[in-house]
């Protein structure tokens, strides 16, 4: 997926009430400021991570978004290190 699709997805989920709205408004931001400045990989990355503040790493919309990136490869180590953690830790709730 090209950093247009990518950012045009992020922009698609802000606003959709998650926990981390304001996280993800802020990396969406940073996207297009990006993009304009033409570092179209820092622009993709901060796409990338708007998706994951807004619908988390596990929604199909973010898998689609890393296919074939460095994040993808990143990500996809970092999933299964958090899902060995989280097994054996209780949920906090606040």
């Amino acid at each position: 997926m090209n950093v247009y699709h990518t950012i045009t997805l992020a922009r698609k989920h802000v606003g959709n009430g998650a926990a981390m709205e304001s996280s993800a408004r802020f990396c969406l931001s940073d996207a297009i400021t990006a993009l304009d400045a033409g570092a179209f990989d820092n622009a993709k990355e901060r796409a990338i991570k708007s998706l994951a503040y807004s619908v988390g790493i596990y929604h199909a919309d973010y898998k689609r978004a890393i296919a074939g990136s460095d994040v993808a490869r990143y990500d996809g180590k970092s999933a299964l290190l958090l899902q060995s953690i989280t097994r054996n830790m209780p949920i906090v709730q606040f």
